[in-house]
């Protein structure tokens, strides 16, 4: 029966589509099936991309300069996403503050960065160790 293919489809004959055939021997005919495709970059979530692309673990890819992190793609010098930005490796990501601060910096919860270890005040100020906070200041404790 030259209409029974038991299942057999291009794709499975390793087409990327098309119309598989019986020819009058009940053989395999791929006239009709789209040729076969081939990758001159990387295989990546089943796609072909180029090899300068970074596949990520979800299948999706960032294009070549940038680097696959969890929910997107970012530049290399920036490889860390906070709040849909991205930031330097070495940024601290801020929820409900600025956003994100630099190296060496903490975030403060008036939206605001402070110097690491230091004391956040309010209103941007903040007060290095051994002081308190007062109105105007620092003051030791």
């Amino acid at each position: 029966d030259v209409t029974d293919l038991k299942g057999q489809t291009c794709e499975s004959q390793g087409r990327p589509g098309g119309t598989l055939r019986c020819d009058d021997l009940c053989k395999l005919d791929l006239t009709d099936c789209l040729p076969e495709q081939t990758c001159d970059g990387q295989i990546c979530g089943g796609m072909c991309i180029a090899s300068e692309a970074d596949c990520c673990p979800n299948g999706l890819y960032c294009p070549a300069g940038q680097t696959c992190v969890p929910g997107g793609c970012c530049l290399a010098q920036t490889p860390q996403l906070c709040a849909n930005v991205c930031i330097p490796a070495d940024g601290v990501c801020c929820f409900g503050g600025p956003g994100w601060c630099s190296s060496g910096s903490q975030c403060c919860p008036d939206g605001t960065c402070g110097p690491s270890g230091w004391t956040c005040c309010g209103g941007g100020t903040s007060c290095p160790p051994g002081t308190t906070c007062v109105p105007g200041g620092c003051l030791p404790f």
